[in-house]
């Protein structure tokens, strides 16, 4: 197939718009033909199938960025993090491309922008179509009434992020559909629609910024986190 794609960008203030059309087409026996998949699924498709395929016409839409009270950016997800890091860390829906396009959300939103410092809300899907894998963070700021900066900005947060459908987007590993997952010493067979249960995360955080700037930031933090809470496993960090 020959390709063209037009990737065009525009920013209107707060606002930006980024649109990914990649037109491909071929020649056979003299006939033109494009590439069916970029625009229907021969074969029938889902809603949440074709919902994704026309989503990922855009690239991305987004307001603001991740320093304003309010950012919301949807589409293809370059670095996404919740609070610390230490359980969603630069996460990217983009690995899968560019045999699969994903088209997420992420939101930012600060009580400030509403003169209420006290509280604010972090959260991010992988997929709007499907919401497989979400995440969010709620976070309080209780001395945000001082006077003191080293103390006003006191967050202490908590975390849930969720994996519902594991092999959402497994491909077949070989000629026979299946691949192997290594657990410690154990392998286990997965073929190719298999299910498995949610991935459970759940996590509290404290950041004590103590420098924030354009050049150069500090802050004092701390983790606690725990997977799947029927068969738990328990997990920290400072720094």
């Amino acid at each position: 197939y020959n390709s063209v794609r037009l990737m065009p960008e525009f920013v209107f203030g707060d606002f930006g718009l980024a649109i990914d059309l990649d037109f491909r087409f071929t020649m056979q026996n003299n006939e033109f033909r494009v590439y069916e998949k970029d625009w229907y699924f021969p074969d029938g498709g889902s809603f949440s199938e074709y919902l994704n395929l026309y989503l990922t016409k855009f690239e991305y839409v987004r307001y603001g960025t991740e320093v304003d009270p309010l950012y919301v950016h949807l589409g293809a997800l370059p670095g996404v993090n919740l609070g610390t890091g230490f359980i969603v860390g630069g996460y990217t829906n983009m690995n899968l491309r560019p045999e699969r396009k994903l088209f997420g959300g992420e939101l930012l939103f600060d009580g400030s922008l509403v003169d209420f410092p006290y509280l604010g809300i972090d959260l991010f899907t992988s997929n709007i179509s499907k919401w497989d894998l979400f995440g969010i963070r709620l976070y309080g700021r209780p001395a945000a009434f001082a006077r003191s900066n080293l103390i006003n900005r006191l967050e202490i947060g908590f975390t849930g992020v969720y994996d519902t459908d594991v092999f959402a987007y497994a491909m077949d590993a070989d000629s026979n559909g299946f691949w192997d997952i290594h657990i410690d010493d154990g392998i286990s067979d997965y073929a190719t629609g298999s299910s498995a249960e949610t991935v459970q995360i759940y996590g509290i955080d404290i950041i004590e910024p103590i420098l924030s700037g354009s050049i150069a930031s500090l802050a004092l933090f701390g983790d606690y986190v725990i997977q799947n809470p029927g068969n738990p496993s328990h997990g920290g960090m400072v720094g």
